[in-house]
């Protein structure tokens, strides 16, 4: 899907890839990925966790038990390629496009994030995708602060690692 995006961008668009944020890789936009995958895992997720168990959501569990199942390999892969889509598809092109449509940053941006936190309801359930649109709110803010949607790729496989992959092979080393 993301390929068939950037064909659109490139083809159809007559558009450079940086009209979606795909900049040209730099040691900056890594270290910002870096910088903004700690800050989401030290600082918004325990927060977050917080505010979960304030709230009683309890829908995590059934996504985490579907996705325990899979081999580590298909996870990580699965990390890889959805964290790249994601970036491409929704802070990158979504937001881009609406927001030339709508006429503002803003508006855009909005429109852009309730789809990414529809797409989640179907595997995680409503609860779920509803902190999924805060942290998706959080990599738009920052897509939106810096242009570059590289660091954005990188905080979310990294972030997605340490929330799906590492809790499999922790479930697996418990089942051992």
């Amino acid at each position: 899907m993301a390929l068939g995006v950037l064909g659109i961008v490139l083809f159809k668009e007559n558009q450079p890839l940086s009209s979606i944020g795909l900049q040209p890789l730099r040691w900056q936009s890594m270290v910002w990925g870096l910088a903004f995958a700690g800050i989401l895992i030290f600082i918004y997720s325990p927060g977050l966790m917080w505010a979960i168990r304030q709230l009683n959501f309890t829908d995590f569990e059934g996504g985490l038990s579907k996705l325990t199942q899979l081999p580590i390999w298909y996870l990580i892969l699965a990390v890889i390629i959805g964290g790249i889509t994601e970036e491409i598809l929704y802070r990158g092109y979504a937001t881009e496009r609406l927001s030339e449509f709508a006429g503002s940053y803003w508006t855009g941006s909005i429109l852009a994030l309730a789809a990414f936190g529809l797409a989640h309801i179907p595997l995680w359930g409503w609860q779920p995708a509803v902190t999924t649109v805060i942290s998706g709110g959080l990599l738009t803010l920052f897509y939106l602060w810096t242009g570059d949607l590289i660091p954005c790729i990188i905080a979310h496989i990294i972030t997605d690692s340490v929330g799906i992959v590492i809790p499999a092979l922790g479930q697996r080393n418990l089942d051992a």
